[in-house]
């Protein structure tokens, strides 16, 4: 049995962003309905990104009566983060994530190695000079939000990539199969079927 969960970022499912706009916008949920559709064998999860500590629990708990059960985990924008930190987490626990996935993570701090995976694909934003400001912490954010907002009213930058690049993008990453893309930050489909081609490609290599 597999268990595939579904982590949306800032505004996707019940965050303070969410009640601020007035409902979430579901965007991981279209992607945990697409992966459910394309394979029923596997039992997949919407959460938000303010669930950390509820999906650990929840893994942990399945872990504990499935041994055997793998986990897949997918994270977009602040679920990417969330993916990452619940990848520490788990590893702690002795429990190894088989498909990790980061649709363009967002971080206001800069990430560890991640170790506790057995494939990962990255998929991130083309890098700009806004987001290496951004990763100044406080003030870098607030230099590359201010300048990002601005030019969001420009055809070829988005609000979702003006908020994207506030938060702090991670880019690529260390240890990751990472591919970069320039699709909008909230096409998260978008970059979902990239890494889904790309990990099944690493998979195949593998075997």
């Amino acid at each position: 049995m597999i268990s595939e969960y579904f982590i949306g970022g800032g505004a996707d499912k019940n965050d303070f962003l969410a009640k601020i706009r007035g409902g979430g916008t579901g965007i991981v949920k279209h992607l945990q309905w697409y992966r459910h559709i394309q394979k029923h064998d596997i039992e997949t999860f919407y959460r938000g990104h303010e669930q950390e500590d509820a999906i650990f629990k929840e893994i942990k708990l399945k872990k504990e009566k499935n041994p055997g059960l793998v986990i897949n985990i997918t994270g977009h924008s602040w679920g990417g983060h969330t993916s990452l930190k619940l990848a520490n987490r788990l590893e702690v626990e002795k429990i190894t994530i088989n498909e990790l996935i980061t649709l363009d993570p967002v971080s206001m701090t800069p990430f560890s190695r991640i170790y506790n995976f057995k494939k990962w694909v990255n998929v991130y934003q083309v890098q700009t000079i806004l987001d290496i400001i951004a990763t100044v912490p406080v003030a870098g954010n607030l230099v590359s939000g201010v300048v990002s907002f601005a030019s969001s009213f420009l055809p070829a930058h988005s609000a979702p990539d003006a908020v994207a690049t506030t938060g702090g993008q991670l880019g690529e990453q260390t240890g990751a199969t990472n591919v970069s893309c320039t699709l909008d930050h909230a096409d998260a489909k978008g970059m979902y079927l990239i890494a889904r081609a790309k990990m099944d490609s690493v998979a195949e290599s593998i075997q």
